[in-house]
């Protein structure tokens, strides 16, 4: 469920002085055409992203380098060169050119590059064969570009893709989308504000939102047999995040498991390993061999232990539509990377209105032979709503005491807007400062050009 904040001038200006010392650090170890450090006086354009949790967001700089910053990482560049984004076929013949590089010597220098960013070639898998686009023939002509592109056996999705220029020797795009990739996101000092203006929860409500959840989630857990090895309580809560306003809630575990709390049940869980599982924050993956093994069910078996779990919940196929065979869907290998999993579906939907009336959504690890996360929706499953007479604030456990989340994670409480961005306080030369001058509101739209052209690598 993604939640959407206020992007102020403020917000926006100190995420962008939060990741450009981690751009700057890619472009050089990258080899990029363009001076390190970077400053905010190279930034032509900076998008902010407006989600909650993703401190990150899309940056241009002044000589057309286009960078994507988000998990944690650079996730995605390219220059103003790159083929493979080409918006206007009228362009092309600009791209023609010589190819200098082989097939072999393209793959071993894409390799070599994910080497210098520090990646290993295993956990960015290209380590395996990758799918290639060759240099396009068109008439007499060559577009010497070669696109590398490798698969996350466990996401199902890209892994890596990159963009190769045979010609210059160059990389003209780079993107690094597996959850492999994802690293804890810099610290700010602005907090953000939820655009949708949702009171915040107050610590003794949450406390009574947990004391009526917490016995429904061992309830739950105990009927599935889930590995646990606790007994959820106050003390085993590691963090509370409520969505909805404060009628529900993912709690997680010190242990690592996940439930979705909603309208007085317990509607979901996920395992540490869970691939399918929703996520209210981004998560780090486990390592890769947590995911790998072999087939040790074949696809009945895991439908048997998902319908074996809604009876033992306490509830009927009935209640789910579940007579039919679910949609099955499954892990496919990459190269010597088996990841054995199920991903079984069962949706109900109006045919008048498609919306969604029962849902069964499951995750089967087929070596470990168990069930990693199983989701729950039927209107008339919900118990009534609890609502909390407080406001709520969102939680975590610190000291085996629950006490708000900004309070848990940083020394000192984040400066408000409002705070932040004092010319008193800030020293000459800040960079913050320097934005919210000479960008102000524009840190989220394009800037005006300059009035001397900077030099541009590219051209």
């Amino acid at each position: 469920m993604l939640q959407f904040i206020q992007v102020t001038a403020q917000y926006s200006n100190a995420v962008l002085v939060a990741i450009l010392p981690q751009i700057s650090n890619f472009v050089k170890k990258a080899d990029l055409p363009m001076p390190a450090p970077i400053t905010v006086r190279q930034v032509a354009e900076f998008n902010c992203s407006p989600l909650k949790n993703e401190i990150g967001g899309s940056v241009v700089l002044t000589n057309g380098l286009w960078v994507l910053y988000m998990q944690g990482h650079v996730y995605d560049f390219r220059t103003p060169h790159s083929y493979y984004n080409l918006q206007d076929a009228r362009e092309i013949p600009k791209f023609y050119g010589a190819v200098n590089l082989n097939e072999d010597e393209a793959l071993r220098f894409v390799r070599s590059a994910i080497g210098k960013l520090g990646y290993s070639l295993k956990e960015t898998f290209t380590d395996q064969e990758p799918e290639i686009n060759l240099p396009l023939k068109i008439g007499t002509n060559t577009v010497p570009y070669y696109l590398f592109q490798w698969r996350d056996p466990v996401f199902n999705q890209t892994a890596v893709r990159i963009e190769l220029n045979a010609e210059a020797k160059r990389i003209e795009e780079m993107r690094l989308s597996s959850p492999f990739f994802r690293r804890a996101p810099p610290e700010i000092a602005v907090r953000p504000v939820l655009r949708d203006n949702s009171v915040p929860v107050s610590a003794t409500a949450s406390n009574k939102f947990l004391a009526d959840a917490l016995p429904k989630i061992a309830a739950f857990a105990g009927k599935l047999k889930l590995p646990l090895g606790l007994t959820p309580g106050t003390r085993e809560v590691e963090n509370v995040e409520f969505f909805n306003g404060s009628l529900g809630a993912w709690v997680t575990l010190s242990n690592g498991y996940l439930f979705t709390c909603e309208y007085g049940a317990v509607t979901e869980f996920c395992a540490p390993d869970s691939i399918s599982g929703i996520r209210p924050s981004i998560r780090i993956p486990k390592p890769l061999e947590n995911y790998l093994g072999k087939w040790q069910l074949d696809a009945g078996e895991a439908t048997e232990m998902v319908r074996n779990a809604i009876r033992n919940l306490g509830y009927t196929e009935r209640d789910f539509n579940m007579s039919n065979p679910p949609d099955i869907r499954t892990n496919q290998p990459v190269g010597k990377y088996v990841v054995p999993r199920y991903h079984l579906f069962w949706i109900t939907n109006n045919q008048m209105t498609g919306q969604t009336m029962s849902l069964v959504s499951a995750e089967v690890n087929a070596d470990q032979k168990r069930l990693e996360c199983l989701r729950l929706f039927n209107s008339s499953i919900i118990a009534e709503p609890v609502v909390p007479e407080l406001p709520l604030t969102p939680q975590i456990k610190t000291n085996n005491s629950l006490v708000p989340h900004s309070q848990a994670v940083r020394s000192s409480t984040p400066k408000t807007d409002s705070e932040t961005n004092n010319p008193e306080k800030e020293p000459i030369g800040d960079p913050a400062k320097y934005l919210l001058e000479h960008m102000g509101w524009k840190t989220n739209f394009p800037r005006t050009n300059p009035t001397v052209k900077p030099f541009n690598p590219f051209e």
